[in-house]
């Protein structure tokens, strides 16, 4: 999924037409800026998942419809098996896969992501709004 965000971009900006919104009317409702928004639909970077997560929220609809352009069907469960799920690129240094993309009105959003051990020099430490659940299967994690 080499330059996901090419991909990604222009359903970005088919929504907020779609909605016929503005550039400053959705960054409005996502409070950003309106470069922000312009940059991310522009499809010359790379697009964080919590931005994509605000605009699926701010615009109700589905992560994965963003994400791969189809809608999510399953209602009752989802069942994703050992090395599958959704890739979403998001840094080049981590693999993240999507746990329930195909799993309609669910109320969170579970990755699987793989992070290489790093020096304890190298670290940098991530945040998102809202609710975070971490569960690590094997190492350590400072929070």
């Amino acid at each position: 999924m080499e330059d996901a965000y090419k991909q990604i971009a222009p359903r970005l900006r088919g929504l907020r037409d779609a909605l016929d919104l503005s550039v400053e009317g959705l960054a409005d409702k996502l409070g950003v800026a309106p470069d922000e928004v312009r940059l991310y639909e522009s499809g010359t970077v790379e697009i964080p998942v919590g931005y994509l997560l605000k605009v699926a929220q701010a615009c109700q609809v589905d992560l994965t419809s963003l994400i791969s352009g189809e809608d999510a069907h399953l209602r009752n469960y989802a069942l994703v098996r050992k090395g599958e799920g959704l890739a979403v690129v998001r840094r080049k240094t981590y693999d993240y896969r999507d746990l329930a993309a195909k799993f309609k009105g669910r109320r969170m959003e579970p990755f699987l992501i793989t992070v290489p051990p790093k020096e304890e020099k190298d670290l940098s430490f991530n945040h998102h709004t809202g609710q975070e659940f971490m569960y690590v299967l094997e190492g350590r994690l400072e929070v």
